[in-house]
């Protein structure tokens, strides 16, 4: 099987050493910015199964070492005998299985609530850190938008003139 290989690699194509049940991709000399600042570089293998759905990344000095890191990961998700859910400070309804380490979006939901009814959420938040659902995003005062929601709107806006037939103006609108 053929993984993908990032366009920045140096290496042209990588035979894979397992076959793998989803779409994988590599590289030599992937970047990985660390949370406490600085960076380093090293070769890669991602896994992006369905069952379950999530995504395995193996590193190492080379890509073939990479990927035995993440095989042995997906190994181990696959030998599971169960899984335990801990958030480990994701808020968003993120989590971890205590057994295997797999690491699942939606199973838990998210500690934030909608300020406005209540629902859990983590959908969108304003300048002051309140909780929006889908339903409710567009109940955020505007004072409490930020560029994300201007840029948001703005997007709309053009898409629906795009739609009409119509060049967006939004000097014109205000």
């Amino acid at each position: 099987m053929q993984a993908r290989v990032s366009a920045l690699s140096k290496i042209d194509n990588y035979e894979t050493r397992h076959d793998w049940p989803c779409f994988v991709q590599c590289g030599d000399g992937g970047i990985v910015f660390l949370t406490k600042g600085g960076s380093y570089r090293t070769a890669f293998f991602e896994a992006f199964p369905r069952n379950p759905d999530t995504f395995i990344r193996g590193e190492g000095k080379t890509v073939a070492e990479a990927e035995e890191e993440c095989w042995a990961k997906w190994q181990k998700i696959t030998a599971c005998p169960g899984h335990e859910w801990e958030r480990r400070g994701y808020k968003n309804g993120g989590c971890f299985c205590k057994h295997c380490n797999l690491f699942m979006v939606g199973v838990l939901e998210p500690d934030e609530a909608c300020c406005i009814c209540g629902k859990p959420t983590y959908y969108t938040h304003d300048v002051d850190d309140n909780f929006y659902c889908e339903a409710h995003v567009r109940d955020k005062p505007l004072e409490k938008w930020d560029w994300m929601d201007w840029h948001i709107a703005y997007s709309e806006y053009a898409m629906a003139m795009w739609d009409r037939g119509l060049e967006a103006n939004w000097e014109n609108t205000i």
